[in-house]
């Protein structure tokens, strides 16, 4: 297995941004809401087109972690899962098949949620992946590998407090001229589930005029403990003077609740 893992590890970008086209899986997201003790299901169907080769696949439950431009990952090898991981209560059922052309499989992940669970949300990756292969017949120490899809488990504990709290913990002018002003904010969820966040950004002046704005579209679901970065690009409607201006910088929740702010002074 831990060949397994160094060669995913080698290959991320390609696994997730262009997941393997042989394979057609439907629920991708499991979303689900439930009290401790509470029993919990999600079925997943696996498709192999007609004019693929018969794959043997393995399904695995993973920690899920986020880079900061939003990349879905498992959670490298010996590193601390932290209090939001699912992985420990949920299994795949087969986790091990044989698919043909032309077949499908039904995939059940299971859980039973505990009794002494925390309030928030649990997560984790269901990752289907291909068995090793051997690249050549001729040559025993050639091993292929691909990853055909990672499903998404997203489970809120009912009746707990769900927060949604988050801090900007970097902000960076990139580019300042009197004409554009090019910003950089790297927001932290420090709550204790998913939601979706959007950048906004004002120039103004001393008098506390406003010159120029900038926001960015919501943003996908962002774990607890996750770091997301946003670039915004303020352009004023003129040209500015030479002079002191600010910058301020906020982050919105997906309710419309304002989660943090950040002011900069530059001078042209």
């Amino acid at each position: 297995m831990s060949v397994l893992r160094l060669l995913e590890l080698l290959s991320l970008l390609a696994i997730f941004v262009q997941p393997s086209y042989a394979l057609a899986v439907e629920g991708v997201i499991f979303d689900a809401e439930a009290p401790p003790g509470a029993k919990i299901a999600h079925e997943m169907t696996v498709s192999l087109g007609e004019d693929e080769s018969p794959m043997d696949l393995v399904v695995e439950i993973d920690d899920w972690v986020q880079s900061e431009d939003g990349v879905n990952l498992p959670l490298e090898a010996g590193a601390s899962p932290g209090p939001y991981s699912a992985r420990g209560f949920l299994t795949a059922e087969p986790y091990r098949f044989h698919i043909d052309p032309g077949g499908t499989e039904k995939v059940m992940v299971k859980g039973y949620i505990p009794e002494d669970v925390g309030p928030g949300g649990r997560y984790a990756l269901i990752s289907i992946y291909s068995l090793p292969e051997k690249a050549k017949a001729d040559d025993e120490n050639s091993v292929g590998i691909s990853v055909a899809v990672c499903a998404l488990a997203r489970l809120i504990i009912a009746g707990g407090d769900l927060i949604r709290r988050g801090e900007i913990k970097e902000a960076d002018l990139l580019d300042v001229s009197s004409r554009h002003q090019n910003l950089s904010l790297l927001f932290e969820n420090t709550g204790n589930c998913h939601f979706r966040v959007r950048a906004e950004a004002t120039l103004m002046g001393q008098g506390g005029n406003i010159l120029g704005s900038s926001s960015s579209s919501l943003c996908s679901k962002i774990l607890p403990g996750a770091r997301r970065r946003f670039l915004l690009s303020l352009t004023p409607e003129n040209e500015i003077e030479p002079g002191s201006y600010f910058i301020n910088a906020s982050m919105i929740c997906e309710n419309g609740t304002l989660l943090a702010t950040k002011e900069l002074e530059f001078a042209i």
